[in-house]
């Protein structure tokens, strides 16, 4: 199947919030290794988008190498939807590894939301 097969199967199934499916797609042969950490990404951003923190827990467990940049757009999504469980399961997760994470992006989509979004990412 097509790459593009593949992302519409897992997007579909995240915004659907089937996790069986999702895990399924991910764990496909089928998916080139450089494929995976962008599909992750996008899945990521619609997860957090919908508040869908089962899902967002579970791609986050299929995140071999964490690199922040390709996950700070569901930090936005995140805080601009006021899901604050899926926000800090994302900031617990993408700042595990002690490195400096770039909140800009949380703090974007925390404004649109309240105060409160905005203190939890800070």
């Amino acid at each position: 199947m097509e790459n593009a097969l593949w992302e519409t199967l897992l997007r579909t199934a995240v915004t659907n919030g089937q996790i069986e499916t999702a895990q399924w797609v991910l764990q496909s042969s089928a998916i080139q290794p450089q494929q995976s950490l962008r599909l992750l990404s996008v899945a990521l951003e619609d997860a957090s988008r919908l508040g869908h923190l089962s899902i967002v827990r579970m791609l986050l467990s299929n995140v071999s190498e964490t690199s922040t940049p390709d996950f700070t757009g569901s930090l936005y999504w995140a805080a601009r939807g006021g899901h604050t469980e899926v926000l800090a399961a994302l900031l617990d997760a993408l700042t595990s590894d002690g490195s400096v994470l770039t909140i800009v992006d949380a703090l974007a989509g925390a404004v649109y939301c309240s105060p409160k979004i905005v203190s939890q990412v800070l």
